[in-house]
């Protein structure tokens, strides 16, 4: 159905009166703008509504303007978006943007723009200058869906959709540089792994004599210690992806000295600029496991987001942790400290605990009063291997050091199991027997 121009101008009259009138006139008198879609963006959603609900025909106010003038001078290009909008420059930029995007692999994406000073300048004159900052579009967005719109179109059997809240890629057309620029957002893992020798720190450890650049201390490696767990995950998986790098990031750590065993510790893997986003797990567990040689393992629970990351580092300060601590106990024998077993855990049962920061740590942790719980603390019995130690089982907070919570740390722990045994005790190695996270295991969405 076609509308004669009479009854479009009765129209806008009715209801936007002068604005939709001004931007007629910046066709039909100034000439400004000679695109339909630069016009578009200039709509209002009051007009369009009594149009859809009055007229039988689907329309833009674009098209509308040009049933109240004469069709705009094609000829002459667009000072506004200066032809971006004519179809050949849209499919190029689609073009380029596809040709980028070749061998990248994502399922969700979004579409940014960069946009010259000197149109935007130009933008805001017009808006100013017609009476239409107040509801006028900004050109940016209707770049942004114009240009999102068509790759749908393209990608539609890739099965990519657009997600502006958590997207695999972020394309940005750049008309400063004239240019496709790619961002492309990091991928997340997560897990739990299991240590089983002792002195490998959880991640990278500078040399502190060198601070990384290499030196005969540390065999020009640049590293206090050869490995980590970090390394022994990330590095043999990283090149599935094709990441840039990769990020650890564990709920808590234990001591270098320290092994995790059991279910393991969680944490989640970020892949840093992957071009590959979709990697069997089993696999992954595979080639990790395989490349430890029993100094780790790792059990892959499933891809997942950033949000799930900071759901993992808010929860690491609130787990509780069962831990295998073997003691030794000076000035007295192990058959004193069992008789005194009844004693000791009835002391210790929801204790809770005053602890300064270790002396062992004070030159990388800020000296403050930490208060955490100890639930129980279970004396088991003679250690099998080394006459004189002592086996202790404990569950308490995260966060509360195990080892000075034994030893006393000279006055800074207290109670220690120390003073309620009245004789000096140190723990002569340690073991994380689990990581006690509920919340772990809820599904999050994000």
């Amino acid at each position: 159905e076609t509308l004669k121009k009479s009854s479009v101008k009765i129209a806008l009259e009715k209801i936007v009166g002068n604005r939709n009138a001004s931007v007629a006139r910046l066709v039909t008198n100034d000439g400004l703008l000679n695109c339909n879609y630069c016009l578009g963006i200039l709509e209002n959603s009051e007009f369009r509504s009594f149009l859809v609900s009055h007229v039988e025909t689907k329309f833009n106010s674009s098209e509308l303007i040009m049933a109240t003038s004469e069709m705009p001078d094609n000829s002459r290009q667009c000072e506004l978006c200066q032809d971006f909008f004519q179809p050949q420059s849209l499919e190029d930029w689609c073009d380029r943007i596809e040709e980028k995007c070749r061998d990248i692999e994502f399922y969700t994406f979004v579409v940014g723009s960069v946009i010259p000073p000197e149109i935007m300048e130009k933008e805001d004159e017009i808006h100013a200058n017609y009476g239409l900052s107040e509801w006028a579009e900004i050109l940016k967005s209707e770049i942004n869906r114009e240009v999102g719109k068509r790759l749908l179109k393209r990608w539609d059997s890739l099965q990519r959709s657009v997600d502006v809240r958590s997207q695999d890629l972020v394309i940005l057309v750049n008309l400063v540089k004239n240019q496709v620029d790619l961002n492309i957002h990091p991928l997340f893992i997560e897990g739990r792994y299991c240590k089983y020798v002792r002195d490998i720190p959880q991640s990278h450890w500078p040399c502190k004599d060198c601070n990384g650049k290499g030196c005969s201390l540390c065999n020009y490696t640049g590293k206090k210690y050869p490995t980590s767990v970090a390394e022994l995950i990330i590095n043999p998986i990283l090149p599935l992806f094709e990441g840039e790098d990769g990020k650890f990031h564990g709920a808590g750590r234990e001591d270098i000295d320290a092994r995790m065993l059991g279910e393991g510790r969680p944490f989640v893997l970020e892949i840093i600029k992957p071009r590959k986003r979709t990697v069997p797990l089993k696999k992954l567990e595979q080639i990790v496991n395989e490349n430890a040689q029993g100094k780790i393992s790792v059990k892959f629970v499933g891809y997942t987001t950033r949000n799930r990351l900071r759901q993992l580092k808010g929860l690491s300060s609130k787990t509780s942790k069962k831990y295998l601590a073997i003691i030794e106990v000076l000035g007295k024998s192990v058959e004193d400290i069992l008789a005194m077993k009844t004693q000791v855990e009835q002391f210790f049962k929801k204790k809770e605990i005053e602890q300064w920061t270790p002396r062992r740590v004070l030159h990388r942790r800020a000296n403050k009063l930490r208060r955490r719980t100890v639930h129980s603390l279970e004396v088991l019995g003679p250690d099998p291997e080394h006459e004189g130690y002592l086996h202790v089982e404990i569950t308490c907070d995260g966060g509360l050091y195990v080892k000075e919570l034994i030893s006393g740390d000279d006055g800074r722990t207290q109670p220690s199991f120390s003073q309620v045994v009245k004789a000096p005790a140190k723990v002569v190695a340690l073991d994380v027997l689990e990581v006690l996270i509920d919340e772990i295991d809820d599904k999050n969405e994000d």
